[in-house]
């Protein structure tokens, strides 16, 4: 089984508007998927997930497609948390500004939160001083640090003597990881990065395996996928023009059928699973990568000249090189926005309408992925049932069965939706219709041979099932979800033929009463209500 890690970025971004912008770059180009973050800014829009303590002084990012099992309420200062893939993840930022006092009722109030949520990883800026974590000396935050934190059982993920604060004053070593046993080995690769921040904070980069009963929302690897975008029209069509479906069961004849088109799938469509594109960020552009290239390089040099005649100089380039990618920044932005409302004058539905809507709409909350769960959700949505023993249905002259229709099969295909998600098969629609065009008879010598054995083949019975959670139920219960069941798009074109045959004979003169309204198109309550009151 493949294993699943998430990559964590932790980094305190100084309330600093360009550090800010930045880390939606970083996060993107490091493929980071959770960000636990200390001072921001500002609270961030959809489709990502947000959330922040009551003054918006910590916060987590998490990446559109991770699912938050559980949150924070909101209402706690300096600190809040999140369940992620089964780890409640706690950001933290204590400020200078905080007593003694102060310091030691939050530390209280954290502890309070973290007990009996684990596996736990609380991580943040603690304006904490220790030798345990390379500081020259252990200072009376540190000391009652270290002391609250023992109770909750974790450990110290910092390594090396690497600064994560580096200011005009100095540096120090005041962000903080902290892992419980049970998650300690399951951290890796913890570093302090050299990706410029804007920030007198560096950020730190670390990964952590997941356990096999947790994932973060990645399709399964048994899933066939295809990105209907790529569809080569000719080669697919050339491939499913030579099929030949022999005669035989309509079973076997169903899977001649579909081993052909997905055989046409691979050679025509590139494959459309993990297809996650990091796309930078909608200022983002070459001057501007070419000014951060320009900071980390004035950086280092400021860094080397400390205690050296050129220091003054080199921190002078540094500061310059700094405010040229904040203005760098600000003018791509506002270019951005000029172009957004050239366009919205032009398109009122384009661009400019969708991007309004993004940010208006809840971001979508992904279906869970833990098996424990799904399959609690599973047996709970849907019962088990004794089947009951039906019998086979009686042999019939082929006479009393007509073969599929031309326009019969026309009308039922056509009625196929090129943006309808696709079934367990994960044939896209528009190659499927491709496919009904360029094989039309070995089609319908496929229905036509389910209809007349009374077969409805088992390959178009499997589901593909997505649970989808209700507005402002809690994640962790079985209930609180909504079931879609997708079914592979042949079969729907199979079943559209057979409810056409049978209306044809519940609406003809021999069909259903005329008082028949339940079940009916074209009729509703209001017309049954209508007669009733005409008759009376």
């Amino acid at each position: 089984m493949t294993e699943q890690r998430i990559r964590v970025l932790q980094l305190n971004l100084n309330h600093c508007e360009s550090a800010q912008d930045l880390v939606l770059q970083t996060v993107r180009e490091l493929k980071v998927d959770v960000a636990i973050l200390s001072d921001p800014h500002r609270p961030l829009t959809p489709p990502n997930t947000w959330i922040s303590d009551a003054d918006n002084q910590a916060a987590i990012w998490v990446r559109s497609g991770v699912p938050v099992q559980r949150c924070s309420s909101g209402q706690s200062h300096f600190y809040t948390w999140a369940q992620i893939a089964g780890i409640y993840i706690f950001s933290i930022y204590a400020p200078p500004r905080l007593s003694h006092e102060e310091f030691i009722g939050l530390l209280n109030n954290i502890v309070d939160e973290a007990r009996g949520k684990t596996p736990v990883l609380v991580a943040g800026d603690f304006n904490a001083w220790a030798t345990e974590w390379g500081s020259r000396e252990t200072k009376p935050r540190g000391r009652e640090l270290l002391n609250s934190l023992a109770t909750l059982d974790v450990l110290l993920l910092n390594t090396g003597s690497e600064p994560t604060f580096v200011g005009e004053q100095g540096e120090s070593v005041i962000d903080l990881t902290f892992a419980s046993v049970s998650l300690y080995n399951r951290v890796g690769s913890w570093r302090v990065s050299d990706v410029y921040t804007s920030s007198d904070h560096k950020a730190i980069v670390y990964e952590i395996l997941l356990e096999e009963n947790h994932g973060v929302g990645r399709a399964p690897a048994g899933n066939r996928r295809w990105s209907a975008r790529t569809l080569d029209s000719d080669s697919f069509a050339e491939i499913v023009s030579e099929m030949e479906i022999r005669s035989g069961s309509a079973e076997n004849m169903v899977d001649e059928l579909m081993s052909t088109i997905v055989r046409a799938c691979d050679a025509s469509m590139s494959g459309g699973r993990d297809r996650r594109r990091r796309e930078p960020v909608y200022w983002w552009n070459d001057d501007i990568a070419e000014c951060r290239r320009d900071c980390i390089r004035a950086r280092r040099y400021a860094q080397r000249a400390r205690g050296r005649p050129d220091e003054v100089i080199r921190r002078e380039e540094f500061a310059d090189a700094r405010r040229r990618l904040r203005n760098a920044i600000k003018a791509s932005k506002r270019l951005c926005w000029r172009q957004l409302c050239d366009e919205a004058d032009r398109d009122v539905w384009g661009k400019p309408y969708r991007t309004v809507m993004s940010r208006l709409k809840a971001p979508r909350t992904p279906p869970p992925t833990a098996p424990d769960l799904v399959r609690r959700a599973v047996s709970t949505l849907f019962p088990s049932v004794v089947p009951r023993l039906i019998g086979a249905p009686p042999v019939l002259e082929e006479y009393l069965i007509p073969e599929v229709g031309v326009e019969e099969l026309r009308w039922a295909y056509r009625r196929v939706r090129i943006g309808a998600a696709p079934g367990p098969d994960g044939i896209p629609n528009t190659a499927l219709k491709a496919a009904v065009e360029a094989c039309f008879d070995s089609f319908r010598r496929v229905f036509t041979a389910c209809l007349r054995e009374g077969c409805f083949p088992a390959h178009w019975k499997r589901q593909r099932l997505v649970l989808m959670l209700k507005p402002g139920k809690p994640a962790a219960e079985p209930s609180s979800y909504r079931p879609l069941c997708m079914l592979d798009t042949v079969g729907k074109i199979l079943e559209r033929i057979m409810v056409g045959r049978l209306e044809a004979h519940t609406e003809g003169p021999a069909g259903l009463a005329d008082s028949q309204f339940g079940f009916r198109k074209r009729r509703s309550t209001v017309d049954a209500i209508q007669t009733v009151l005409s008759t009376a």
